[in-house]
């Protein structure tokens, strides 16, 4: 339920894992609603140094929209819905995420400073997306197995 722009970003999200060497990579794109969202704090160099999911407030006006990773977040999955089983609800991603920081995981990032990100899942979302196609043409979409190319164990967008 989501509209990336650029089209490439799930692809150039792959190459940063394999660029750097990281164990999970984000794509995190501009937003005015990162309360309702899961806003990422961020190094200069694109390391992460914080996942947020829908905090009151919010330090920075973007949000994850696209994540890549390898076997070492697998297993961190793993483990998390292991400890999971039988709940109501499975593990939180972005709170993994978070989690993945906190113990040293190599967590990077690719800002699209002049990337769109909409949420279809919600009104808000939903009324941007309306009001921003008036003026612009379509966005082209990729399909994701062309974006990820068969190389990485997950490649997720939200």
């Amino acid at each position: 339920d989501t509209i990336l722009e650029p089209a490439n970003a799930m692809s150039d999200v792959c190459a940063l894992v394999r660029e750097s060497g990281a164990d999970l990579a984000l794509g995190v794109f501009p937003t005015p609603i990162p309360e309702q969202l899961g806003p990422v704090r961020l190094a200069p160099d694109g390391t992460v140094i914080e996942v947020l999911d829908k905090p009151a407030q919010s330090p920075v006006k973007n949000t994850w929209a696209v994540a890549v990773w390898g076997p070492r977040f697998s297993g961190l999955l793993s483990e998390a819905n292991r400890a999971a089983a039988g709940q109501k609800e499975g593990p939180n991603l972005g709170g993994l995420f978070q989690v993945a920081v906190r113990r040293g995981l190599n967590v990077r990032a690719k800002f699209f400073s002049a990337g769109r990100f909409f949420d279809l899942g919600t009104s808000l979302g939903w009324g941007e997306y309306l009001r921003w196609s008036l003026h612009h043409p379509p966005i082209p979409q990729q399909p994701h197995s062309a974006a990820i190319g068969g190389e990485f164990p997950v490649a997720y967008a939200s």
